[in-house]
């Protein structure tokens, strides 16, 4: 055992150190049809009989029940250093962007169309639990001279998978402030349009109406789509089907060394980043394949042969090949960024919106210029827009058991350790399928931006353009460094520069004219203001694109310890079709490395802990 434990040590170095607070758009599992444990336990007194000279072999079934425990560990991957409070008793911040004293953690209640004086926390309690019903069958071919050793294994787990994310919301204040008119829409949106609670949005069922008083929509909201915060979600499927061959090369009467080749057909189902905790049934559909080795060694026996104790011992590793899924991805300015606020630019643009890098009243009357795109009144989640079809392969996942069996008659007690690692998934993005990549210069971040400005205009245009003081402008203005928790006004604090828009990318004064051919203001300005409220814009914007895509982050491997037992009685007095019945328990501990190193490889471990128990049942024939 002290060897097995220094394998498994060199093993989770090869694998590399964890990322602490990395989150995990994609929360990925070891598959429930992985289970060399319960497959070997019960089954170590009929697999190796060197005096055999036909087929032998068993069929059974096992049935197995998990729940994961530490769902702590599980937030952590999901939400990282967003998290507030104390280790026991987390939860994620929703503060309004005129709450004061935000925490620095707290995600802007404004992306969500929410208040600006709104404050809510969310806590969660992640569990997964699987009923697993595995069809499994171990045939040997003893009969044959030429064949003597060689066997084939078959596993067939049907599984139903529950994941229940255990999202609580408690509003501390609703809130009752309007939007300025300009930050969403021409127009201020009244409280009474605006969501009731952060949950309304985050599970895709509601977007606020942004319109005046008259109801009319005049900018548009689309709903989250991706990785959505549903409270419970359920899968059953078949989760592979396994097929194992192999050949005992040694095979004497107390011990045995064999070999196998091994390949499992994927029909569970595939990722589809339509929810944040995806139910997913098997390896995220991919084939299989790969080999191992198995050794037995009995320690002590009796002169009857009715008791003996003996060490079993077995590895395997497989590679996981290229398969398309669907994920959604954060941005590469921050964690939880896909739930930032992006807006919808492009051309033409208006003929009143130019900008100067000088404001009027310091001699910014001359040589204006045009953005290159303006705001086009639609609003939408980042998720939507990095949820792209990429193709995933794993280079190498394994598995190493040993167990110590002890038989005494009729009744057989196994007990031993198990461990499984997974190296890091490599994520191709599909760049035709991704929404970035065929709609370039479309999208970028709103952050606290205002989209709208309006004319202080002492112009006689000629017609057919007409534009009076008040009429809305509107404007390019982009945050690409905006984040989760702040936009980029937020850093200016006096003369209401933060309603002015002086945090836009490339920021340059409004002007609704090229020159001040008349001698008058012809500025934009913030609502509410004046000359002396002269607005900015992006000149340039800066678009999101799909170098933004933070895939890096997204990425994966697992490392979990498991201990385990089993009990199971056989009726010897029933000749060629013997029945067996066991019964078994695991606890799986995943290795999280929270504190031993920095983000070293990009790829953090996010494996849930779990405790199991089994019944085992069938029967051997010879």
């Amino acid at each position: 055992m002290k060897h097995l434990m220094r394998i498994s040590i060199i093993l989770s170095t090869l694998v590399g150190c964890g990322v602490t607070h990395a989150t995990i758009p994609f929360y990925s599992i070891r598959s429930q049809a992985i289970a060399p444990a319960r497959n070997l336990a019960g089954w170590t007194n009929y697999l190796y009989d060197p005096y055999a000279d036909d087929y032998h072999g068993i069929f059974g079934a096992a049935f197995e029940y998990t729940r994961t425990f530490r769902h702590r560990n599980i937030e952590r991957c999901l939400f990282g250093l967003d998290l507030i409070g104390p280790h026991d008793c987390q939860y994620i911040k929703i503060s309004g962007s005129q709450v004061a004293n935000r925490d620095n953690r707290a995600w802007l209640a404004d992306y969500f169309c929410l208040p600006t004086d709104f404050e809510s926390e969310i806590s969660f309690s992640p569990r997964i639990d699987n009923f697993i019903t595995d069809l499994e069958a171990h045939i040997n071919f003893d009969k044959y001279t030429c064949a003597k050793g060689l066997y084939i294994e078959f596993h067939a787990p049907i599984v139903h998978t529950r994941w229940k994310l255990g999202k609580k919301e408690n509003v501390v204040k609703s809130g009752v402030n309007n939007h300025n008119a300009g930050y969403f829409t021409p127009v201020s949106i009244r409280r009474t349009n605006l969501l009731d609670d952060f949950c309304a949005y985050i599970e895709g069922k509601e977007t606020p109406l942004l319109g005046g008083d008259d109801l009319i929509q005049t900018s548009t909201f689309l709903p989250l789509c991706c990785s959505k915060f549903i409270d419970s979600c359920t899968k059953t499927k078949l989760a592979a089907v396994e097929l194992i061959v192999g050949y005992n090369a040694i095979l004497e009467d107390n011990y045995h060394v064999g070999f196998n080749l091994r390949a499992l057909a994927p029909t569970g189902n595939r990722p589809h980043a339509t929810y944040l905790f995806e139910p997913i049934v098997g390896n995220g559909h991919h084939w299989e394949f790969g080999g191992g080795v198995s050794a037995h060694y009995q320690i002590c026996q009796s002169d009857d042969e009715e008791t003996h104790f003996g060490i079993y011992f077995e590895a395997d590793a497989t590679h996981l090949f290229k398969t398309r899924q669907k994920r959604s991805f954060d941005l590469t300015n921050g964690s939880n960024s896909r739930y930032m606020l992006a807006q919808k630019l492009g051309t033409p643009v208006g003929e009143f919106l130019w900008s100067n890098p000088l404001d009027a009243l310091s001699g910014g009357l001359n040589g204006s210029t045009q953005p290159s795109a303006e705001f086009k009144g639609i609003f939408q989640p980042v998720a939507n827009l990095t949820c792209c079809d990429v193709k995933v392969d794993i280079s190498v996942q394994a598995e190493i058991v040993a167990l110590f069996n002890y038989t005494s008659g009729n009744f057989s007690w196994d007990m031993g350790y198990q461990f499984w690692g997974r190296s890091c998934d490599n994520i191709d993005l599909d760049c035709e399928c991704c929404p970035l990549s065929f709609a370039p210069n479309t999208w970028a971040l709103k952050g606290d931006a205002y989209v709208y400005g309006f004319s202080e205009s002492n112009y006689p245009f000629a017609m057919p353009y007409s534009i009076e003081s008040g009429d809305p402008i509107t404007l390019s203005g982009t945050q690409s460094k905006a984040t989760l928790h702040n936009g980029t006004n937020a850093a200016f604090t006096s003369n209401n520069e933060n309603l002015r828009n002086f945090g836009v990318d490339n920021a340059e004064f409004g002007r609704i004219v090229e020159s001040n051919a008349n001698n008058g203001l012809n500025i934009i300005y913030t609502s509410g203001g004046g000359a002396d409220a002269q607005t900015k814009t992006s000149n340039e914007p800066i678009f999101l694109s799909k170098s933004d895509i933070d895939v890096e982050s997204a990425r994966t491997k697992g490392i979990s310890h498991t201990l385990f037992t089993h009990v199971s009685y056989t009726w010897r007095t029933i000749q060629n079709w013997t029945p067996y019945l066991g019964v078994g328990a695991k606890a799986e501990i995943a290795q999280h490395n929270d504190n031993e190193c920095k983000p070293c490889t990009g790829c953090g471990n996010c494996t849930p802990s779990e405790w199991g128990i089994w019944v085992k049942a069938g029967v051997t024939f010879h």
